[in-house]
């Protein structure tokens, strides 16, 4: 029989997947958290008339389990373990000498608390760039652009509004040492939040410019995030110091909360089986999991907090650094969106 040669097939534009990872309804309010203006006016009123020790039951129930969870997450992986053990091993190793070895060196734990914020804060402004990245290639598969700009903007706007609180806030003057710079640059004075305040207005009239329907959900994730660091800075400019600590308390539930609903569309994009995870059914049934574990972790660290708050203090800051060089690892981009490689057209 003769044989019949077959024409390779032509490249494929890839296919653009929902723009959305959980969902509409879930995505507006956990990882675009459009319901952060309601968690600001709860604390906010609470710190004003009732004085509940809400913030620390939104640490315990929401911020704590967050970064606890990675560790469970890495542990699960039987998958990365496998294929990148030596990398995890050595990240949990640095990070551990660091921490005691900074502790040391201070005769505290007051110093590795305050690198753990400095770092929380580049992390949190990491988190919310790698998510409008997701966003982007969801909803736009076809163009690859590095996003740069969108990146280095984004982070510094983030970065700037932190440590602008920082310097608003009494909270932070046992650390003039450290943020003595701020002063001398004259965050204080309010002039650099002008300039600051640029970036989310160029990030937005970017996205305005060229709009795509696929990418509703990105512009609704990014306009939450310019808004509520933007919201920062200016209450601090203004001086208003209550509402920019309860401010400050709904920017750390948006980002515990927008990690746990990526965690929760990473895990379940995955195939729960025993090749990925040690335990299959905690994958098969995340959301029930989940909730089991931030229940146990509310009571544990509200507990722990009570009966032991130097030893929690010390180990939670131990945790929060493994969370955040773990999370350095564990979501790359290219790992997020890895895909199998196209199968070759068969011979005839």
């Amino acid at each position: 029989m003769k044989a019949v040669s077959v024409a390779p097939a032509r490249p494929v534009a890839p296919r653009a997947k929902s723009a959305w990872l959980l969902g509409p309804a879930l995505d507006l309010a956990l990882i675009a958290n459009l319901i952060w203006p309601f968690v600001f006016a709860v604390v906010w009123l609470n710190a004003k008339y009732l004085h509940w020790g809400l913030g620390l039951f939104l640490a315990s129930a929401i911020g704590t389990p967050h970064r606890w969870i990675t560790l469970g997450l890495v542990a699960n992986d039987r998958a990365r373990l496998r294929s990148g053990g030596r990398k995890l091993a050595w990240t949990a190793a640095w990070t551990v000498a660091l921490f005691a070895g900074i502790w040391k060196w201070a005769g505290g734990i007051e110093a590795a608390v305050l690198l753990a914020y400095l770092w929380n804060v580049w992390h949190v402004a990491a988190q919310h760039a790698g998510l409008a990245r997701i966003y982007a290639v969801r909803g736009r598969p076809e163009v690859r652009s590095s996003g740069t700009l969108e990146k280095t903007l984004l982070r510094l706007f983030v970065i700037y509004a932190f440590l602008r609180l920082a310097d608003f806030s009494p909270a932070f003057r046992q650390w003039d040492w450290v943020f003595d710079w701020i002063h001398r640059i004259g965050l204080a004075g309010g002039f650099w939040d002008w300039v600051a305040l640029a970036a989310p207005v160029v990030l937005l009239a970017r996205e305005a410019v060229g709009a795509d329907p696929r990418l509703a959900a990105r512009y609704v994730h990014l306009t939450s995030v310019c808004a509520i660091y933007s919201a920062m800075i200016l209450l601090c400019h203004d001086g208003r110091y209550e509402e920019a600590i309860a401010l400050s308390v709904a920017v750390a539930v948006f980002h515990a909360v927008e990690y746990l609903a990526f965690v929760t569309w990473a895990t379940e994009s995955r195939p729960a089986t025993t090749e990925n995870f040690f335990a299959p059914p905690v994958a098969r049934r995340w959301r029930i999991a989940l909730v089991v574990f931030l229940a146990l972790m509310a009571a544990g660290s509200l507990s722990a907090a009570a009966f032991f708050p130097a030893a929690w203090v010390a180990v939670n800051t131990l945790v929060s650094m493994l969370h955040y060089a773990y999370d350095g690892v564990l979501w790359k981009l290219p790992a997020v969106f890895s895909r199998p490689a196209p199968r070759p057209a068969p011979a005839i």
